[in-house]
C-alpha cells in the first residue's frame, strides 16, 4: 500500500509538469481546437447547453460532452486558452493512473510505475492531453472502462496473473458490469458510437480466446508444412466459430450494455435530434461515421502501413524499443503467451485492425492503445534489466539506443527548417535536439557497463525532460510566430454590426480571435438572386448553413463588410468589390509562405487593434 501511495505521488508530480506548465500560453491550433473551444464558448453565450454551434453553423462533428466540460471550466478560469485545456489535460492525468492500476493488477507495481511514465511521455498522447480535443475524454473513459474489466475480472497480482474466478472470463459482479458499461456511455457522449464499439471490442476478443478450451498439442507435433499451415488456419478461425462467438457474446451480457449506454447517452442525442429536426442525427452518424469508414474524408488516407508510421512517431520516445519488445513477445510465444500479454495485444490489435480498415484515417485514432503499448514496453524493460528468461540480448537494447541517437538528429533538421522558414529568432529549440541524442549516448555506456537498471531510469528522466521541453516551452516559442491576432483584433474591435467574409482562405482562429461568426466566400458564380440587405443573411433555422455568396453578393448585403484573403488571391477579390476598399492590416499566414490581408472600405473609421496577447478567448 505505501509503495502504491509513493507511485501515485510520482505520477501525480510528472503528469502535471508535462500536462499543465504553460497549458494556456500558446493560442489555440488550427483547427479543432478553435473549433471545440469556439463551440463551447458560443454554447455558453446561448445558454443553450444542447445544440453544438460554432461559426454561426451546426457543429456535427463531435457530441456534446467536451463541450460540457470546457463550459464548466470556463465558469471557473474565464474563457481563454488554459480553460479551453484544462479538461484535456486533468483527464489525461487520469488515464495515465488508470493504465498503472491496469498494468499493477497484469504485471505488478514495478512495471506499472514504468508504464505510466511511458504513456506518460509518449508524443501523440501528450498532443491530446494538451488539446482542446475530445481525444483525451474518449482515452480516459476508454481506459476506465478497460480498468473495471480487470480489476473484476483478475485477482490481485502475486507473482503472476490468474482470474479471481476458475475459467470466468467477465466479471461476475454486476455492480461492476453496470459501471464498466457506464463508462463507456460516457464515452458515446464524448466521442460517438466509438466509446462502446473498441472497448467491448477489446474486451471480447480477449474472451475469444480465453473461453477456448486448450490445445491437445496434437497439431504442434505435426512435422509436415501443411500440417502446420492448417494448424494455424484452425488456431486464427476457431475463435469465431458461430456457437463460439455468440455464447461469448452473450456472455457479455449485450442487454446490459444497450440499456446502460442508452440511460447514458440517449437523453441528449435525443434532445439534439429534436432542437435540429434531425440534421444533427443524420450528419453526425451518416456523414461522421458511416462516410469516414467508407471515403477519405479530406484526402486523410492511408494503406495497411499507416498506423504503424503513425505510432513509430506517436509513441516516440518509447517506440524505439518495439525490436526489443517484438522479440520479447517471440521469446514468450514458444510456450504459450502469458494473459496479461494475450489482453494487450487484443487492446492493441483491435484498436489499430479497426481503424486500418476504415478509409478515414488519423494518428490520433489509435492513441488509446497508447497504454497497452506502454505496459508492454514496460514489461519488456522490466525483464531485461532484471537478466529475466524472456529477456532479449543487450544487442537490441544498444540498437534501440541508437534509434534514439538518429531521432535526436531527426528532431534537429526539422528544427533547423523551421527556424530557417518560419520561427525567426528561436534557434534555442534545437537544443532540445540534445536530450535524445545524450540519452541514446548514455545508455551505449550504460549498456556496455552493464547498469541495466540505471538505462531505463536514464530514458524515462530524459522523456520527462522532452516532453516538458517540447510542450511546455517549444509549443509557447512557436505559437508566439502567430503574428495574425493584430489583424483578428481589428475585426473583433469592429462594430458588432460588422460583418466579415473570407476569400479562398479561412481558419478556425479566425472565427475565435475575430470573435464574431465568419462568412465563407465562394469564387464563381453563385445561385440565387440578388442580395438586397444583411436582413436577407438571417436564417429562420439558426443551426443551418450560411449562406454562400460571391464578395460583390455580400457587399451589396453588407456595405461594411470586412474580408480576409491572402496575398494571391487579393488581387482577385479587388476585382469583385468596389474601389473604395482598401488593404487596412497586413499579416503573415502563420507557417506558410504567404500574407493575411484584411480589407476595408476607406471611409471606415478604424480602431485601434489593442494589445490583446494575454486576453481572454471572447465570446
Amino acid at each position: 500500500m505505501k509503495t502504491t501511495g509513493i507511485h501515485v505521488a510520482i505520477i501525480l508530480i510528472v503528469t502535471i509538469l508535462i500536462f499543465f506548465i504553460n497549458l494556456g500560453d500558446a493560442q489555440l491550433w488550427d483547427r479543432d481546437e478553435p473549433r471545440n473551444a469556439g463551440c463551447a464558448a458560443e454554447m455558453l453565450a446561448r445558454g443553450d447547453f444542447v445544440v453544438p454551434i460554432f461559426n454561426g453553423e451546426l457543429r456535427h462533428q463531435k457530441p456534446v460532452m467536451l463541450y460540457w466540460l470546457m463550459i464548466s471550466s470556463y465558469e471557473v478560469f474565464g474563457i481563454n486558452e488554459f480553460a479551453a485545456r484544462f479538461w484535456s489535460a486533468m483527464l489525461a492525468v487520469g488515464s495515465v493512473l488508470a493504465t498503472y492500476v491496469i498494468a499493477a493488477r497484469l504485471l505488478g507495481s514495478a512495471v506499472a510505475l514504468l508504464a505510466s511514465m511511458m504513456l506518460a511521455t509518449s508524443l501523440m498522447f501528450d498532443v491530446a492531453a494538451r488539446a482542446a480535443t475530445p481525444d483525451s475524454v474518449l482515452i480516459f473513459w476508454y481506459t476506465i472502462a478497460l480498468m473495471i474489466y480487470v480489476l473484476a475480472t483478475f485477482a490481485p497480482f502475486e507473482k503472476t496473473a490468474r482470474l479471481r474466478h476458475d475459467n470466468r472470463w467477465f466479471p461476475k459482479n454486476w455492480l461492476a458490469v453496470v459501471a464498466m458499461y457506464g463508462a463507456m456511455g460516457l464515452g458515446v457522449l464524448a466521442k460517438g458510437p466509438v466509446g462502446f464499439v473498441i472497448p467491448s471490442a477489446i474486451i471480447g476478443m480477449f474472451m475469444l480466446i480465453g473461453r477456448l478450451k486448450p490445445e491437445s498439442g496434437q497439431d504442434a507435433k505435426r512435422r509436415t508444412a501443411i500440417g502446420r499451415l492448417l494448424s494455424t488456419i484452425r488456431m486464427i478461425l476457431k475463435p469465431f466459430h458461430p456457437v463460439h462467438f455468440a455464447k461469448t457474446v452473450w456472455a457479455m451480457r449485450p442487454l446490459t450494455l444497450v440499456t446502460v449506454v442508452l440511460m447514458l447517452a440517449g437523453p441528449w442525442y435525443f434532445l439534439v435530434d429534436l432542437r435540429t429536426e434531425g440534421d444533427f442525427t443524420q450528419l453526425f452518424f451518416w456523414n461522421e461515421h458511416f462516410g469516414r469508414a467508407t471515403t477519405a474524408f479530406e484526402n486523410h488516407r492511408g494503406g495497411l502501413w499507416y498506423y504503424p508510421l503513425a505510432i513509430l512517431i506517436g509513441f516516440f520516445p518509447w517506440s524505439v524499443f518495439w525490436s526489443p519488445v517484438a522479440i520479447g513477445l517471440g521469446k514468450q510465444s514458444k510456450s504459450r503467451l502469458e494473459m496479461p500479454t494475450v489482453f494487450l495485444l487484443c487492446w492493441i490489435g483491435v484498436q489499430v485492425g479497426l481503424f486500418s480498415l476504415a478509409q478515414t484515417k488519423l494518428p490520433s485514432y489509435v492513441t488509446p492503445c497508447y497504454g497497452a503499448l506502454a505496459i508492454l514496453t514496460a514489461d519488456c524493460l522490466h525483464r531485461w534489466s532484471r537478466k529475466e528468461s524472456a529477456s532479449v540480448s543487450n544487442f537490441w537494447i544498444t540498437a534501440a539506443s541508437a534509434g534514439m541517437i538518429l531521432a535526436g538528429f531527426i528532431f534537429a533538421a526539422g528544427f533547423i527548417y523551421l527556424c530557417m522558414n518560419f520561427l525567426d529568432g528561436q534557434w534555442w529549440l534545437i537544443a532540445v535536439a540534445l536530450i535524445p541524442i545524450s540519452c541514446g549516448l548514455v545508455g551505449i555506456w550504460q549498456i556496455q557497463k552493464e547498469y541495466r537498471q540505471p538505462l531505463v531510469a536514464t530514458n524515462i528522466f530524459a522523456s520527462i525532460v522532452l516532453a516538458i521541453m517540447l510542450f511546455g516551452f517549444a509549443t509557447k516559442a512557436i505559437s508566439q510566430q502567430q503574428n495574425s491576432r493584430e489583424l483578428l483584433n481589428e475585426i473583433a474591435a469592429a462594430n458588432p454590426e460588422v460583418k466579415v467574409a473570407t476569400y479562398r482562405a479561412l481558419e478556425s482562429s479566425w472565427v475565435v480571435y475575430g470573435n464574431r461568426p465568419i462568412f465563407e466566400l465562394v469564387f464563381g458564380t453563385a445561385s440565387g438572386n440578388k442580395i438586397a440587405s444583411a436582413g436577407d443573411l438571417e436564417r429562420a433555422k439558426g443551426w443551418k448553413p450560411k449562406v454562400r455568396l460571391t464578395p460583390k453578393q455580400f457587399v451589396q448585403a453588407c456595405p461594411t463588410a470586412m474580408f480576409v484573403t491572402t496575398s494571391e488571391h487579393v488581387a482577385e477579390l479587388s476585382q469583385q468589390i468596389p474601389s473604395d476598399y482598401e488593404i487596412v492590416r497586413t499579416a503573415d499566414y502563420f507557417l506558410r509562405d504567404k500574407k493575411l490581408h484584411l480589407l476595408a472600405r476607406k471611409q471606415m473609421k478604424l480602431a485601434v487593434a489593442p494589445d490583446r496577447d494575454s486576453e481572454s478567448i471572447r465570446q
